[in-house]
C-alpha cells in the first residue's frame, strides 16, 4: 500500500517518468484543461447563445493553449528537450484535428439532432481526450521516456 502512495505522489510531483506517472499527471492537468474548456463552452453556448460549433472552437482553442504548457512542462516533463518548435507544431496539428472532429460531432449531435449539448460535449470530449493522450504520449512528447 505504501508503494502505491509513493508512486502516486512521485507522479504528481513530477519525480517519476514512467507511463503510469504520465497518465496520472495527464489526468490532473487534463482535468483542469477539461474544466476550463467546458466552462468556456457553457458560458458561450448558454449565456452568449453562440452555436455549439463556435463555442466549441473557441473553448478548444483556449483549452489547447493551456494544455500545451501544462503537458510540455508538467505532464510529460518535456521542457528539457530542445525540439520545442517541432512539438509545438505537432501539438497544434493534434489540436486542430481534435477541434475539427469534436466540432463536427457536436454539430451533428446538437445542431442537427437537437440532443443535449451538455451531455454530448462531455461524451465527445472524453473520446477526444483519450485519443489525444495516446497521440501526445507516444508521438509528440515521446523523447527518451
Amino acid at each position: 500500500m505504501n508503494n502505491i502512495f509513493t508512486l502516486f505522489f512521485q507522479s504528481v510531483l513530477g519525480k517519476s517518468q514512467n507511463k503510469i506517472a504520465h497518465l496520472i499527471r495527464y489526468l490532473i492537468s487534463g482535468g483542469g484543461v477539461f474544466i476550463l474548456d467546458f466552462s468556456v463552452f457553457l458560458l458561450l453556448f448558454e449565456w452568449f447563445e453562440f452555436s455549439a460549433a463556435m463555442a466549441n472552437i473557441i473553448s478548444k482553442g483556449i483549452g489547447a493553449s493551456t494544455g500545451y504548457v501544462l503537458h510540455s512542462y508538467y505532464t510529460f516533463s518535456w521542457k528539457k528537450n530542445k525540439n520545442t518548435k517541432r512539438a509545438a507544431f505537432d501539438y497544434a496539428l493534434l489540436t486542430l484535428t481534435n477541434v475539427i472532429i469534436s466540432t463536427l460531432l457536436l454539430f451533428l449531435l446538437i445542431d442537427i439532432q437537437h440532443w443535449s449539448p451538455v451531455t454530448w460535449k462531455i461524451l465527445v470530449d472524453i473520446f477526444v481526450i483519450l485519443v489525444a493522450f495516446f497521440v501526445a504520449r507516444y508521438f509528440i512528447f515521446r523523447k527518451e521516456l
